[in-house]
């Protein structure tokens, strides 16, 4: 296999820097006194968050550059954000704890296995549940809940349902209750 690697050196380096930087605040600041760490740290290295954005420790972040979450967005112990694309998160959206968020993979039908990049969409009101992986190009609309250990292969476009399984397909409507 001839494997490229399209990625300019300032990209390199910005994520070199970005490495150094995030290790400590990422994984060994505790959560009541790196919140605020982390939450500045994204947004000094290019990140676009919204109000009371909560990261908790752990969280491995490849592009900080990729990441838009509105307000009220909460992220998680030991979440794999791997943002080589855009990952945009909606209001008052959890991802839950070991979860993954890929936007890249490689194409397999080439010798060149080129790298693939899609963005991730998480509507608002969303809850990924422990151990849910989403793929690249996913898009899931307001109101859905992944069950635990869901692997998300396909768009879901329908509001207040939750899905499961693997690959993740439909389980049940529910309502609102306020």
């Amino acid at each position: 296999m001839n494997f490229k690697n399209p990625e300019p050196i300032s990209s390199k380096l910005f994520r070199f820097l970005w490495g150094i930087v995030s290790f400590i605040p990422f994984n060994l600041i505790p959560r009541p006194f790196g919140i605020k760490t982390r939450y500045y740290l994204l947004l000094l290295f290019g990140a676009k968050l919204g109000k009371n954005v909560v990261i908790n420790n752990k969280v491995k972040i490849y592009n900080p550059r990729n990441l838009e979450f509105d307000d009220y967005v909460s992220i998680g112990p030991n979440v794999n954000l791997y943002s080589v694309a855009k990952i945009k998160i909606g209001t008052y959206t959890v991802v839950s704890q070991y979860s993954e968020l890929l936007t890249a993979s490689h194409d397999y039908t080439k010798n060149s296995f080129d790298l693939i990049k899609k963005e991730i969409i998480i509507g608002e009101n969303c809850w990924l549940s422990y151990g849910v992986l989403i793929l690249p190009g996913i898009v899931l609309n307001n109101h859905i809940v992944c069950a635990s250990r869901a692997v998300v292969v396909k768009s879901f476009l329908d509001q207040n349902i939750v899905i499961g399984g693997n690959p993740a397909l439909f389980i049940k409507k529910f309502k609102i209750n306020d």
